[in-house]
């Protein structure tokens, strides 16, 4: 997963990503979602936006990235899961991830 700014100032904000997908229609708008991972917080998921699939296999889409709902500065860790949780831990956020991780850095 590619995210296009990785360095991200502490506020709310929304964020670009790409995947290879190499299967239209494997990312949408009401069946998969961002998880976002940040320092031991539990993780934040947020709805994905303006989803383009490519004939080349890639999907772009954005995300949310609401900074004042429980992140940290430092690492945040984003993941495309199938699920809207809520999810208790890490762990269960693997489980259900599809494409990830793209890295974040919050400053």
């Amino acid at each position: 997963m590619t995210v296009a700014n990785q360095f991200i100032p502490a506020s709310n904000t929304t964020v670009a990503y790409e995947v290879n997908t190499f299967n239209n229609g494997i990312i949408n708008s009401s069946s998969t979602f961002i998880a976002y991972i940040s320092g031991q917080n539990f993780p934040v998921v947020v709805d994905i936006d303006s989803v383009k699939n490519t004939a080349s296999g890639k999907t772009s889409f954005s995300a949310a990235l609401p900074f004042s709902n429980g992140f940290s500065a430092g690492l945040t860790i984003a993941a495309v899961v199938n699920s809207k949780g809520p999810f208790a831990d890490v762990n269960a956020v693997a489980a259900a991830t599809l494409f990830g991780p793209g890295l974040l850095e919050i400053y």
